[in-house]
């Protein structure tokens, strides 16, 4: 048997090429941004009522494990607020701590409101949590003060999440709903009573409850921190391991471990919608309200103003908020420089030549008034082309960098084999270090250059084979 026929005897393996159905996913997890971050060291027995004396213990190390986060970074609760024993077979009170925030009220007057209570096995409880003015206070009877009210049901012993939706009205009680955030601040209780609060028996043990780690957020679009990018179509990802050596010593040559990392180069021709969640400039805005460049061709019509004859024409959808981008051509003039109408920026009517336009200052309150444009009496039953900002519904990303610290990013991508083995590549420590900006004429490609660095566990990667199904 030849040389050349006993290496065939071993098998080996190589990699697919890749094609239509490879995607590459990757996670965007963003630190949850909240209004007011507070734990309960310092809070008061804020209680009425028989059964208002009770005692409180801090223990800053008992902090509940994050639940409003995918792999959260750092250390995101505080430590547990212990309140003594909740009193059984009677009527019961609640057991009401108290404290008083200076912040913006307003910004969370239909927020959601989170803490954590912390219950033994087999327990139900009424949690409340009551807002009222920092002038005064948040306890029922107390003016300006509404109350929110749910049952917590334990299975096990532990930390329990609690939610409350600012936006739906007081259930526990209120005179006449009448919390009025102002931005001074905001008076917060929260209590606890068994569940037989109502029923006036409890039977269930309620020792050792806990609260821990309230945060205020505007609305539950705070807690969109958890997205993925897909990319798709792939032309190609690229990125060989490359590892320096040092001099030679007396022990021989050795490799530099100082600076281990490497780079993934991807090329995709197809992204889902939420690419730019990748730029990581990019940060989403509260904003709502923007505009877009709209072009339409309309007729002068005819008006008089202050005892002057003119013509106009009206764009209702004009952005309010936007001054510029605003061009008039006539429309029947193939010569660009005699066809340009230039505005002259005044907010009244006054005498105008075939040149120019005036935009009126929009009457406050009239929506009649808005884009109200003043041309030449001569141009009155002719059209002219504008191109304008056209007010909209938005979502708006800002390119200032605002999350570039708070934000971290894992991808993962298939590698198929020839014998049908597939290889899932995990990365859980990605840097986005170039996102694509360029528009050609062209078909549009994505490339992306990505740097690997180690996990909190110390691994770059993770490997992870099975074979195809």
């Amino acid at each position: 048997m030849s040389a050349l026929r006993r290496k065939d005897l071993i098998n080996k393996i190589t990699k697919n090429k890749l094609n239509n159905s490879t995607v590459m996913n990757l996670n965007i997890l963003t630190d949850l941004d909240s209004i007011v971050t507070r734990s309960f060291d310092g809070w008061e027995n804020v209680s009425i009522g028989p059964g208002s004396d009770f005692d409180m213990r801090y223990n800053i190390h008992e902090a509940p494990t994050d639940v409003f986060q995918c792999l959260p970074s750092g250390c995101t609760n505080s430590g547990r607020l212990e309140l003594s024993a909740l009193p059984t077979g009677t009527p019961a009170n609640y057991r009401t701590v108290g404290t008083k925030i200076s912040t913006d009220a307003t910004q969370f007057v239909t927020g959601i409101v989170t803490f954590y209570v912390w219950l033994p096995e087999s327990t139900s409880v009424h949690v409340l949590l009551s807002l009222g003015s920092i002038h005064g206070g948040a306890n029922p009877g107390d003016v300006g003060a509404s109350g929110w009210d749910q049952v917590i049901t334990s299975v096990s012993e532990g930390w329990y999440p609690v939610i409350f939706d600012l936006a739906e009205f007081p259930n526990a009680w209120s005179l006449g709903h009448n919390w009025i955030p102002d931005t001074a601040g905001v008076s917060i209780n929260i209590g606890i009573a068994p569940a037989g609060l109502l029923t006036g028996v409890n039977t269930m043990d309620t020792s050792k409850v806990g609260l821990s780690t309230l945060r205020i957020f505007r609305d539950l679009s705070d807690f969109q921190v958890n997205e993925v990018v897909q990319l798709g179509c792939l032309t190609d990802i690229s990125g060989d391991i490359s590892i320096d050596t040092t001099e030679s010593t007396c022990l021989g040559a050795a490799y530099d471990d100082s600076n281990l990392g490497f780079e993934i180069t991807v090329t995709a021709e197809l992204v889902t919608e939420n690419v730019d969640r990748l730029n990581m400039l990019s940060a989403i805005s509260d904003n709502t309200e923007g505009w877009y460049i709209e072009q339409n061709t309309l007729t002068v019509q005819e008006t008089e103003r202050d005892g002057i004859r003119f013509g106009f024409i009206q764009v209702a959808d004009i952005s309010p908020d936007e001054c510029g981008f605003l061009l008039l051509q006539r429309a029947d003039n193939c010569n660009v420089l005699d066809a340009r109408i230039n505005r002259v920026q005044v907010p009244t009517a006054q005498v105008i030549n075939q040149t120019q336009f005036i935009v009126l200052k929009e009457i406050e309150g009239d929506l009649t008034t808005r884009g109200f444009i003043l041309v030449h009496e001569s141009l009155i039953g002719q059209d002219v082309n504008i191109s304008y900002p056209k007010w909209a519904i938005v979502e708006e990303y800002v390119w200032d960098g605002s999350k570039i610290h708070s934000t971290r990013v894992r991808m993962t991508y298939p590698v198929v084999l020839n014998d049908n083995t597939i290889e899932t590549r995990l990365f859980e420590n990605v840097l986005v270090t170039s996102f694509p900006n360029t528009i050609g004429r062209d078909t549009t490609t994505f490339p992306f250059t990505f740097v690997i660095q180690r996990d909190l566990s110390g691994a770059f990667a993770k490997v992870r084979r099975h074979k195809s199904e």
